[in-house]
């Protein structure tokens, strides 16, 4: 990320949202790979909702280890925090797309600020730096 500045750091200040933000997005999605995988083997289920199935993997793996690098304030969660919330950005237009419905929004604006968040953030760049 750079040289650490004098000034905040720690996980603190704004920088709470985020990471509550991506631990819920760990703990639901998660949740949801769990749930989705034991219905993927019922004889009722059989695939009919594979896209969430897939969706769920795609947000969960990330997420937690975005949430591991957070906790162990590598260099490296910024980046990964971004990805996440892309990605969750993406799957979630993509399910609202599958679905038929095209009022997802709120979770672009929030990827918006984060990501200009983590890019200027001085409290980001003297946290994450191992």
């Amino acid at each position: 990320m750079g040289k650490q500045q004098s000034g905040p750091k720690g996980i603190g200040g704004w920088l709470w949202i985020p990471t509550i933000n991506l631990f819920l997005i760990a703990i639901i999605w998660s949740f949801n790979a769990f749930i989705y995988s034991l219905l993927f083997f019922t004889p009722e289920w059989v695939g009919s909702d594979l896209p969430y199935l897939l969706s769920a993997f795609l947000i969960a793996i990330p997420s937690c280890y975005s949430l591991f690098l957070e906790i162990r304030h590598k260099k490296e969660f910024p980046e990964w925090a971004i990805i996440t919330l892309w990605l969750s950005v993406g799957v979630t237009f993509f399910l609202s797309y599958y679905e038929g419905d095209y009022s997802e929004g709120i979770g672009l604006i929030f990827a918006i600020i984060w990501t200009w968040y983590f890019r200027v953030s001085v409290r980001v760049k003297n946290t994450f730096i191992k």
